[in-house]
């Protein structure tokens, strides 16, 4: 990509804060630019300029690249396209998410019930496809897979009781009911690449039914919320668009409240994102009303 240790790059300050890691591991110098509440760029025309920009599809929605288009040509910047959200995705164009960049990646597993896994797309030029596979046993994966299994013979509650008991047990063993992220993960990649299954999964992946299955409970989640006290993030989903979940803006005082709502309908919802440690108290207030129902487990 021709990035050297030194060289700026431009990411929004409405991210994850492990998608920091590898460029921290790099040596670049990382700048961010704002994003308003349809979490599109603000003044990209005054940001620094950088070797790369990097635009994010949030949730599995085509984020429009007009602005990104025109920073590149004025910078001679490379454009990443972040992707983690959308496996299935397509633009208004017919392309997949992802293929629009220079380079364009994708989380397998943030879209399949799989452990890991990465989609890397070249371009834009070349719509080249690279998936490395290097399959090998994983004893949490077999767990997850063996728990689904139950599921399905026991019913969702059954799956809903067994995840509150085993996060009533990580909270007494390490303080916390989930994992909680920690300012190393936004300097070292935590693992190797090293995806598990991945291939076999493939091969038995009904996409057609996943897509409608994703396009049908995000209508389902609008319903249950409407006209409750929360903002969704999207109203209506375009035609090749498949959501990662269903995100929405909600005041912090009305969470709980929702959170009741959704489990009456076996569903549940998370705060995303986890924001950078440096950046948390000095971001709009919506970065941290924000709020997806899950899609999958």
């Amino acid at each position: 990509m021709g990035l050297k240790a030194g060289d700026n790059v431009l990411l929004p300050s409405f991210i994850c804060r492990d998608v920091l890691a590898p460029f921290n591991e790099l040596g670049l110098c990382i700048n961010f630019y704002n994003v308003n509440e349809l979490l599109q760029p603000l003044n990209l025309e005054n940001e620094v300029k950088a070797k790369a920009i990097f635009v994010v599809n949030y949730f599995g929605f085509e984020t429009y690249l007009s602005s990104f288009l025109e920073y590149c040509k004025k910078n001679n910047s490379l454009l990443i396209e972040d992707n983690a959200h959308g496996l299935f995705s397509k633009s208004k164009d017919g392309l997949f998410l992802g293929q629009r960049g220079d380079l364009g990646v994708v989380s397998v597993r943030k879209s399949l019930p799989v452990e890991n896994g990465a989609i890397l797309f070249q371009g834009p030029d070349n719509k080249s496809l690279q998936l490395e596979i290097i399959t090998h046993s994983s004893i949490r994966l077999f767990v997850k897979k063996t728990m689904r299994l139950f599921v399905r013979l026991l019913g969702i509650n059954f799956f809903l009781t067994l995840t509150k008991l085993k996060r009533r047990l990580r909270k007494s063993i390490y303080g916390t009911e989930v994992p909680v992220s920690s300012n190393e993960d936004e300097l070292i990649i935590p693992m190797s690449p090293n995806p598990a299954d991945i291939d076999k999964y493939f091969l038995t992946i009904d996409i057609d039914n996943e897509i409608l299955r994703r396009r049908e409970l995000f209508k389902l989640v609008g319903r249950i919320l409407k006209s409750d006290h929360v903002r969704p993030y999207r109203e209506q989903l375009e035609a090749g668009e498949v959501p990662y979940g269903f995100p929405f803006f909600c005041e912090q005082n009305e969470v709980e409240r929702i959170k009741e709502k959704l489990k009456n309908n076996n569903l549940e919802i998370v705060n995303w994102p986890d924001l950078p440690s440096h950046l948390v108290e000095n971001v709009p207030a919506f970065y941290k009303n924000l709020y997806i129902v899950k899609f999958l487990w």
